[in-house]
């Protein structure tokens, strides 16, 4: 049946009872007939991802050391004799400077002291230096895992992986990580979730080497901005000065270098061809003018500080290819630009099929 209010017209079902009582409107029914408003006002109280914001909102994230849940079993050669060294002394300047330092890591967990009656059968002598801070940098026994163990690394990087395994837009690679976005809602998103991240498992930040928002960043000898990726100008200033190598130790650290910077060079590996046939074992370092020429071709390419675009998966592509008796090369663009080089330099059989 209809129902009006103040010219409001609706029509309305009725559910009839066996209970004697007064006819009671349903939420839908009285809001459809103006008999009930809801005023609920919302407002957006996020704050801005500004460099002061974030270090108040997540401050525990920037203070204390950190502490990645877990533990990594070493094996240890329990032959090896252990090595006990004489103390060195240390300036009477620096005395309270560094049992201070000694302190503050024992209070961190990061060391602990020896107990007394009990002394330890490695003994390692006290390295110090100055950080740019002013503080004092300890090299000692610490307690968690030393970097210069060879599988520190991995297991770190395994950690970091793992800890932002699922976030949107973060990159961790050993202690260096940044966090991008398509827009900058689409970054501050990312950034609250690498933060809680953080905070969920432990892991610390330094707030002084931090840098938030920015247009360009450096990030393992690449430059990467809203246009795409470069190499670093200080990395391709030092490859143009270097020297021509004098033997395959100095050549292998060229060519490393080169196969680096091979996203931003356009038939890298044929390139290089020349190169690498100095350093098979039957070889006798000879340096040609061929060698040379090739040389001087890998440093002029990666002087050209090619801008490689980031690939647009709604974008058409153009494929370039090329080919040769000695390798093969391609190009992919999108809108004139290149999104990747690949290369191959073809062996002998390869040469001869």
């Amino acid at each position: 049946m209809y129902c009006c209010h103040k010219g409001k017209r609706e029509k309305t079902t009725f559910y009839i009872t066996e209970d004697s009582g007064d006819a009671i409107f349903g939420l839908p029914t009285a809001q459809n007939l103006k008999l009930v408003t809801i005023n609920c006002q919302i407002k957006n109280y996020a704050r801005e991802m500004n460099k002061e914001n974030i270090l108040q909102d997540y401050s525990d994230c920037f203070d204390g050391i950190g502490k990645i849940q877990g533990q990594y079993h070493i094996a240890i050669d329990t032959t090896v004799p252990p090595v006990v060294h004489a103390p060195r002394k240390i300036p009477i300047s620096l005395k309270e400077k560094i049992k201070s330092e000694l302190d503050e890591m024992s209070t961190q967990g990061i060391i602990t002291k020896v107990k007394e009656g009990k002394p330890t059968a490695w003994v390692n002598s006290l390295v110090y230096r100055e950080k740019p801070n002013g503080r004092l940098r300890l090299c000692l026994d610490p307690k968690d895992m030393p970097f210069g163990l060879n599988m520190s690394q991995d297991v770190f990087q395994a950690r970091i992986n793992q800890t932002f395994e699922g976030c949107e837009g973060v990159i961790g690679i050993a202690d260096d990580i940044i966090v991008y976005g398509e827009s900058e809602d689409d970054h501050d998103k990312n950034m609250r979730e690498m933060l809680q991240r953080c905070r969920e498992t432990g892991l610390k930040l330094n707030p002084d080497k931090c840098k938030f928002k920015q247009k360009e960043i450096k990030f393992f000898g690449i430059i990467c901005s809203d246009k795409g990726t470069q190499p670093d100008p200080d990395q391709v200033s030092a490859i143009k000065n270097m020297a021509p190598p004098q033997n395959k130790k100095e050549l292998q650290s060229f060519l490393g270098l080169a196969t680096y910077m091979s996203p931003f060079i356009q038939n890298a590996s044929q390139m290089t061809a020349p190169l690498r046939e100095l350093l098979s074992k039957s070889s006798v370092f000879q340096w040609t003018g061929s060698h040379q020429d090739a040389f001087g071709k890998i440093k002029c390419s990666i002087s050209d500080q090619v801008t490689v675009a980031y690939f647009d998966v709604k974008k058409p592509i153009t494929l370039q290819v090329d080919a040769s008796l000695q390798g093969l090369g391609a190009t992919i663009l999108q809108g004139g630009q290149p999104v990747a080089f690949a290369s191959k330099a073809l062996s002998d059989e390869e040469t001869r099929s």
